[in-house]
């Protein structure tokens, strides 16, 4: 009986080991799940390291970046994972960073990113996986989660942001890693939030703005006045995608190519520049920067050409002595910035996209596919109508002087010669249409050769660069300098005076755009849809021109029946991009740096733009004025480049 006992008490003891053991079954289980659940979050935390390399891999092959634990960790922490941020090395951090100044929409939860500053290497991370905290390692193939549980608060300090308000139009939801989660109350007003870590402490000042909706109703009666406004671009590809570098300039048409131009400071020009070298770079600047070297390409016939990418941008409004935003005009239209009011909707079959900010902003026309546009009511839109092409444009070539030459195979755009004058509209337009630059050229179907599509610039393609030159990749709200020659000199003056006249360009530099404020006044390539009985658009236009001539990819048709040329009539007459109405101080008649607004009506039925340096003292990038298209003495002509246009297939 004894002998039982004892026998049965050894097998049940080997019973419970075989079950609750180190070795038991149980904890084999245990771990075997375990393993499972930290292998599943090895795959999540795997799949966000391929995609974070994916979006990277230009970068990343040139090891100018590489993939950031910080990175993975946030998308972890977005899927809803807990994970520690611990200091193995506080030595290494030297402060924090925090945007100055965040834009967010009333009524909405936004994130604002802090970055550490220093050695952020000594940061180590561990997340929790059930109900212990392991520690993440990031290895050059990927993430690996260490299967022993991790005593967090043994191997260093936890990072703790904390961040405060100074009033209730925000809260503070969470703090999260690095990550502030904040809401705003639904009406506009302004907050600071401080950011501490440690002893580090930052500022950010948060704008609530309360935005319309795409559903918006327009009030044209809303009053609106401003004084100035910057302009915020974003690059994007030829499908509307945003991108951090601007398209690469197409040099090529047909078996033709224009030659990479770089600035020689020993020689002191332009020369020659290897296709595959850093021969261009639209810089980001504060203040009148003067770094940006836009892409500056040279003909045949040794006439220079600069590349404007494609972008989609948003404008800014602003009162004097203020940096309070009055209002916007992007993707929703012209709107107020206390109320979230609409004045003037977007133009209908115009493009947009929204940002990485979350804002909505406008696909420049000038680089937009123009053709079959329809209204929100079904209705068929007219080709072309916007200023745009026939297809989506990587970007266009506009001539970096005025041109000289009086017919289209003498065309050239070239510095310290006189600009060509005195021809009418038609003149310039069948010139600029037959240009060929040194090269042979394409035949299109309109019955003219040219090279690279050359036309007279439009007035979409003039506000494209004028934008461009507004924003930080340009003179950054700068005014560039009139060029005064009273005869007609590109560039300023004779010979290399561009050099000394680099203020005259659009980057301050010699990479520059020149004459777009003063030199000769710039005829361009539009047309108002009535005339007087003086017949100016027929009896000064191209061939086949009338007031009912539909727009064409190279020429754009505006629609002013008033009988005014001047005043806000601008905002029903003036086209979104073309530097018109979205540049209008909202009274009178001027526009940014105080340059005439005036547009084409029947009487004048054309547009000038950048005024002359004889006898008008408000030239500028923004001057936008009405002419007959006649001969006159002070009148030239810009043409502009397209590449990415199959000529052949032009059927207007």
């Amino acid at each position: 009986m004894i002998i039982t006992i004892i026998v049965l008490l050894i097998l049940a003891g080997i019973t419970i080991n075989l079950l609750m053991g180190d070795n038991s079954v149980i904890k084999k289980s245990k771990t075997a799940k375990q393993r499972t659940n930290i292998s599943g979050v090895e795959e999540e935390a795997n799949l966000i390291y391929a995609d974070l390399k994916m979006d990277n891999y230009e970068d990343i092959m040139k090891e100018e970046e590489k993939v950031k634990m910080q990175d993975i960790v946030k998308g972890l922490e977005e899927k809803g994972h807990t994970i520690k941020h611990i200091i193995a090395d506080a030595s290494g951090i030297t402060g924090i960073k925090v945007d100055e100044n965040v834009t967010i929409t009333a009524g909405e939860t936004s994130k604002i990113e802090v970055e550490f500053l220093g050695n952020t290497e000594g940061f180590e991370y561990y997340i929790l996986i059930d109900g212990a905290y392991h520690k993440m390692i990031l290895r050059e193939d990927g993430v690996k989660i260490e299967e022993e549980p991790s005593n967090v608060g043994e191997e260093g300090e936890e990072v703790k942001l904390e961040a405060t308000v100074d009033n209730t139009n925000i809260t503070i939801e969470s703090v999260i890693g690095n990550t502030i989660t904040v809401k705003a109350v639904d009406v506009a007003g302004n907050s600071i939030i401080t950011v501490t870590y440690g002893n580090y402490s930052e500022t950010c000042k948060v704008k609530i703005v309360k935005r319309p909706t795409e559903n918006s109703e327009a009030d044209n009666t809303i009053e609106f006045t401003n004084d100035s406004g910057k302009i915020d671009i974003i690059w994007l590809d030829t499908n509307n995608n945003i991108i951090e570098k601007p398209n690469a300039p197409v040099l090529t048409a047909g078996n033709e190519s224009m030659t990479p131009q770089i600035w020689s400071e020993e020689e002191q020009k332009f020369v020659d520049a290897d296709v595959n070298s850093n021969w261009y770079s639209y810089t980001r600047g504060e203040g009148d920067h003067k770094t940006s070297k836009w892409a500056n390409a040279k003909t045949a016939n040794e006439s220079y050409f600069v590349w404007i990418p494609r972008y989609a941008y948003r404008i800014i409004y602003y009162k004097s002595g203020t940096e309070e935003p009055v209002g916007y005009y992007d993707g929703y239209g012209l709107w107020m910035a206390n109320t979230g009011k609409v004045k003037y909707k977007l133009d209908e079959g115009v493009e947009t996209v929204k940002g990485k900010d979350g804002e909505l902003y406008i696909v420049h026309p000038a680089f937009m596919k123009d053709t079959g546009k329809v209204a929100k009511d079904g209705t068929a839109l007219p080709d072309y109508d916007r200023g745009g092409w026939s297809e989506s444009l990587a970007g266009f070539w506009i001539a970096k002087y005025e041109m000289s030459g009086a017919t289209g195979t003498e065309l050239k755009s070239t510095f310290g010669v006189s600009s060509v004058i005195s021809q009418i509209i038609g003149t310039k337009y069948i010139n600029a249409r037959q240009a060929t630059y040194g090269y042979n050229g394409q035949e299109g179907a309109d019955g003219n050769t040219s090279f690279m599509n050359s036309h007279i610039i439009k007035n979409s393609e003039w506000g494209a660069v004028a934008y461009l030159t507004h924003s930080v990749y340009g003179r950054n709200r700068n005014e560039i300098t009139m060029n005064t020659s009273n005869s007609y000199y590109t560039g300023g003056g004779t010979g290399t005076a561009y050099i000394a006249n680099s203020a005259q360009s659009t980057t301050g530099n010699t990479y520059g755009v020149y004459d777009m404020s003063g030199g000769a006044y710039e005829i361009v390539a539009t047309y108002n849809n009535v005339e007087n009985s003086n017949k100016y658009v027929t009896t000064n236009g191209w061939p086949g021109l009338t007031p009912e001539t539909p727009s064409s990819r190279y020429a754009t048709r505006y629609y002013n029946e008033t009988g005014t040329h001047n005043g806000t009539t601008i905002y029903s007459v003036g086209k979104i991009g073309d530097a018109t109405k979205e540049t209008y101080l909202g009274t009178g008649n001027y526009s940014w740096y105080n340059v005439y607004a005036y547009f084409a009506y029947a009487s004048y039925p054309f547009f000038g733009r950048g005024s002359s340096c004889i006898g008008d003292t408000t030239a500028g990038i923004f001057y936008s004025g009405d002419t007959n298209g006649g001969i006159h003495n002070n009148d030239s002509l810009r043409v502009v480049l397209c590449a990415r246009f199959t000529i052949e297939t032009i059927n207007n």
